[in-house]
């Protein structure tokens, strides 16, 4: 062990408290699914999926009871015929004798009113439900939650169980940092050979597809941190246009940057509503400028809150480029002459929304959600207000890549002392299946628009999810049959089809057909391969955690000084430069670059 290792395990003992935790008998094993992971202790040997299902343990109750039934028994039918016919049977048999389970969890309190209605529809809640009773169904494993907590305390009390030894079988790790420490105390399992032995085709594509973010469940080479991944496309910023001002001024979608400012300020100054008065901006916004700037920021070819790489082995920090310079530029310049609302910088995301609700504004920019929050209200007063999604202008004209990040809600792991780690793996297999292989998927993860979050791991997107929905939904609009679909465009071209008009015109603005959506955007992106990746994917080091946060903090601070004029622009990006030197800003780039060369992590 490097005594930076030894450092960092005393470091873990003494602040978690684990000099009580015994670590006998906890021994690494190399290949563990040799071994118990087989299923021939504490539980039985595993019998063969056409076996399943087992005698379930939770009774549905409450108005849709008869539906619970119903889908439920589909999923069976359909998941057992999946994998014997796909001859994977043996990554999902189950236990001859009950297996149990102990998990922790948390919940986010915006979404007790949700598990409220699936109480009173199904008798479901956070500890007992569709996804606890389909592993014990199809594994015959029973799931024991030690206990449910809110999100903001879920960290500190897993940490009182570490303190006290009382680590559950299963658990989930938000912090990659406490990953790798509990990694180096030996006290997860090694998950790789598992993975390797037990994780279905559509979990393992997935992983093919999310290589950045298995990279941050990764302790020196080896995988100890199942990921549970979201579209690393969320984060891709769009630009919405309002059609119908562009229509009244006879303007032309630009290409370039500087044509994008002569429509922001034909928006602000020719009255483009036609009501006589002057009261329209090309742009509004929040404090978070590089949201609702974004993709001005990215026309740049500017990324400011991130480290990305400039060449094969060139990290930087977003912030300090030349772009990010001449971006600030532009919007100075558009604030300084009124073409901005004034006060974006101090305004909620619920006032630029009534901003924008009032139709005062031309251009809105986020992700591709936007229609469905942002811009959704003015077509409740409006339905005839019309949008457009656009790629983003550029100085050239010609289109520039987007940057991808992997994004992850935290890391499955397995405490060393259960005797049965594969099973983390099959129950993620089952999670998975209801994403791809169900007739009823939609039900399983979007019912209520939320049900996915009673899953115990959360959810498992590949990175392209976002797109892969929107090109299986072109397919199901061109033959007009949506059963080939994938549990999100089941609940996607239902919302499409529904009786919802503000839903089916948010959807449709996102993922329906045709040009102007935020997807066809994304795909356009896509099939020219303009896009790159975030490649450092490690744990924070001590200068990071010292003075990374606060290298971002003074940048947003300095940055909007800048925009709304209350710095000149060398003045004030001067003194950013200074603060991000006196930060230590390159030197956590020395180790960013370090780190990406020992791990062999570029694009």
């Amino acid at each position: 062990m490097t005594k930076r290792k030894q450092m960092r395990r005393l470091a873990w003992i003494m602040t978690a408290a684990l000099a009580a935790i015994s670590l006998a008998g906890c021994g690494k094993e190399e290949n563990p699914s040799q071994t118990s992971a087989a299923g021939g202790n504490n539980g039985g040997s595993s019998i063969s999926v056409s076996e399943a299902p087992y005698p379930a343990t939770f009774e549905p109750s409450g108005s849709k009871a008869d539906i619970y039934t119903a889908n439920m028994e589909t999923f069976q039918r359909e998941f057992i015929e999946y994998f014997k016919e796909s001859g994977q049977a043996d990554r999902v048999a189950g236990y001859d004798e009950p297996v149990s389970v102990t998990m922790v969890r948390p919940y986010s309190s915006g979404l007790q009113a949700i598990i409220d209605s699936l109480q009173s529809q199904y008798g479901e809640s956070y500890e007992e439900n569709r996804f606890t009773d389909i592993m014990k169904r199809l594994l015959n494993v029973d799931i024991y939650y030690n206990w449910v907590t809110g999100q903001s305390e879920y960290a500190q009390k897993l940490r009182f169980d570490m303190a006290a030894n009382e680590l559950p079988d299963i658990f989930f790790v938000t912090s990659q940092n406490d990953l790798a420490e509990l990694a180096e105390a030996d006290l997860i399992w090694d998950l790789d050979s598992m993975v390797e032995q037990y994780a279905s085709d559509d979990l393992k594509m997935i992983l093919d597809s999310q290589q950045y973010a298995v990279q941050k469940g990764m302790i020196d080479g080896r995988l100890y941190g199942l990921p549970s991944t979201m579209s690393a496309t969320d984060n891709v910023r769009y630009l919405y246009i309002r059609e119908d001002w562009m229509e009244n001024l006879g303007l032309e979608y630009p290409k370039t940057l500087d044509e994008l400012a002569e429509i922001i300020e034909a928006f602000a100054t020719r009255d483009p509503d036609g009501n006589g008065v002057d009261d329209t901006y090309g742009l509004s916004g929040l404090s978070d400028y590089t949201y609702c700037f974004g993709a001005i920021f990215q026309g740049f070819g500017s990324n400011p809150k991130q480290i990305y790489e400039v060449e094969k082995g060139q990290n930087v920090y977003g912030g300090t480029t030349e772009g990010t310079k001449k971006a600030l530029a532009y919007l100075a310049d558009l604030y300084q002459k009124g073409y901005i609302q004034a006060d974006f910088a101090t305004q909620s995301a619920a006032q630029e929304r009534e901003v924008i609700a009032q139709g005062k504004v031309g251009i809105v920019m986020g992700n591709h959600a936007i229609p469905t929050y942002m811009i959704n209200t003015l077509h409740e007063i409006d339905p005839s207000v019309s949008w457009r999604a656009i790629v983003a202008p550029t100085e050239t004209g010609e289109q520039n890549r987007i940057l991808l990040s992997s994004s992850i809600n935290g890391f499955i792991v397995v405490n060393k002392e259960f005797e049965h780690p594969e099973i983390a793996i099959k129950m993620a297999n089952i999670v998975v299946s209801a994403l791809y292989n169900s007739s009823v998927g939609d039900w399983w993860y979007y019912d209520q628009n939320a049900s996915y979050s009673l899953s115990p791991f959360n959810v498992f997107m590949p990175a392209f999810s976002n797109l892969d929905t929107y090109l299986e939904l072109q397919k199901a609009f061109e033959a007009d049959d949506p059963s080939a679909l994938s549990a999100k465009g089941q609940s996607y071209w239902k919302i499409m089809h529904g009786d919802n008009e503000t839903s089916k015109w948010a959807y449709n603005s996102m993922f329906g057909p045709g040009e102007g959506t935020s997807m066809s955007v994304l795909n356009t992106y896509y099939q020219a391969g303009d896009y790159y990746w975030v490649t450092f994917n490690g744990q924070y080091n001590d200068q990071m955690n010292a003075t990374y946060s606060s290298i971002g903090s003074a940048m947003n601070q300095i940055f909007i000084s800048i925009i709304t004029g209350q710095v000149d622009l060398e003045t004030g990006w001067s003194q950013w430069m200074d603060t991000f030197t006196k930060l230590k800003g390159y030197e956590i780039l020395d180790y960013v670059n370090q780190w990406c060369e020992e791990n062999n992590s570029y694009n």
